[in-house]
This record gives C-alpha cells, structure tokens and sequence, in this order.
C-alpha cells in the first residue's frame, strides 16, 4: 500500500458522519436485507446493469426511458403492484435477469446508493459477497468507507455485522480503522459462529419472515457465496451498478 497505511470508517447508519471525505474514498453500501444481497444475485445472474432509484415514480420513470428494463423492487418490504420482481434475491436467477436491465427501488439500501453515488469510488456489499468487496476495496490503496443503510435512518444490526465481517478482512493487512469501524468488528466477532442465527434476531429480519420471507432471510445469511464485485458507473446518463 506504498507504504501508507490506509484509514478504514463505518458509517453505522446512513446519515452517521464519517471521519473520512466519502468524495475521496472507496464507499461500500451496506444493506443486509436485502437490496445490496439483491444486487449481487442478480450481477451474479448476469444480469447487464442494475439502475438503483430512490422512489417508486422514478422507477417507474426511469424503466419507461430504459426501455426494455425490467421494473423491480419494495415498499414495506413487498413487490409493488405492476413490478416486475420483488427485492427477494431469489427471484432473480438467470432465467428472470441474464443479460437484462433492472431499475431496482428499495425502502433503504437503494437511497443509500443514491445518497453517495459522488463517492470517487461506490461498491455494494453483503454477506453474500463480502470478502470479495473487502479484497477489491483493499486493492485501491484508497481510504475506505462502509455504510450500514439501516431502516428508514435507524441502526441495523445486519448490517454492522457485515461490515464487521469486511473490517475483519480488511485489518489483516494493516489498515487504520476508526471507533465505529472497531464497533463493527467486535459485533461481528461475537456473532460470527453462528451468522444465520444472529441475523434471524435482528429486527428486519423479524419482519420479513412474518411477512413470509423467512428463505430470504437464511438466504441473505450466507457469507461469501458470491464472487462478485458490484461497482457504480455511469450508464445512459444516469447511476448503473455492473460486475467490475
């Protein structure tokens, strides 16, 4: 790392501020359940772009302009009338998404995108593909961010859990790491023997299987079965996500 010791921050919430500038540092986007682990399937589905939107309307909006895009995403957690696909990672295996576009809406994870989309450089992470986030952010030799979406601006602990899991990686080669970071660290150690379990605890996660996505939340549960490295660029004028 030319011999600088890089800085590692987590944002243990969207809008918790960071000791670094996220306009210089290599961001990932955090949101256990299930937009981020979403993304990731369908990259992995070889799916060609994922369009991450912040309302319902725009994504509407935005599938009409990227004609043929398939429309896709939640509200309360549930696929919205008229969508395509839900924000349940299962949905999205090569027979719905290969080679296609998707406008994706979600209550958080998506708003956490857009909300540092001016990152210099703006990855999505999960547990499902975790380490090979932390590798690729690691090779930029840049100063790191990781930002837990939470619920509507409120703490989830799914998500500082993976991003305990990503510090975890990421310290073995020596990099700095703030408070928060160490908070994350240290709740993911003490929950790493038993991820499935620990999750299963956590608020959202309670939600969604009493509203029947129990095979999401053990889904989302699974570290490092993804080889893939979600990371934004521009595509036809607006924010895309694609297979570095």
């Amino acid at each position: 790392m030319n011999g600088t010791r890089v800085k590692l921050d987590v944002a243990l919430t969207i809008d918790s501020a960071t000791v670094l500038s996220h306009t210089e540092s290599a961001v990932a986007v955090i949101d256990v359940l299930r937009a981020t682990s979403t993304v990731s399937k369908a990259l992995h589905s070889k799916a060609s772009s994922v369009f991450p939107v912040s309302g319902l309307e725009a994504a509407k909006e935005a599938a009409m302009t990227l004609a043929p895009a398939l429309l896709c995403g939640e509200r309360l957690g549930v696929r919205p009338e008229g969508f395509d696909l839900g924000n349940s990672p299962l949905e999205y295996g090569e027979d719905a998404v290969a080679g296609k576009k998707l406008v994706l809406a979600t209550t958080n994870g998506t708003k956490a995108l857009d909300r540092y989309s001016d990152a210099r450089l703006l990855t999505a992470a999960s547990l499902l593909n975790a380490t090979a986030v932390a590798e690729y952010l690691l090779s930029t030799g840049r100063d790191m961010i990781l930002v837990c979406a939470g619920q509507d601006g409120t703490f989830g602990a799914e998500d500082a859990i993976c991003a305990g899991m990503m510090v975890e990686r990421m310290i073995k080669e020596g990099v700095l790491m703030t408070d928060p970071a160490w908070m994350a660290l240290t709740a993911y150690r003490a929950c790493r023997h038993d991820l499935a379990g620990s999750i299963k605890k956590c608020d959202h996660a309670g939600y969604l299987i009493e509203e029947g996505f129990e095979q999401d939340v053990e889904y989302c549960s699974k570290a490092d079965i993804l080889n893939v490295v979600p990371v934004a660029t521009v595509l036809e004028g607006r924010t895309a996500v694609v297979r570095a």
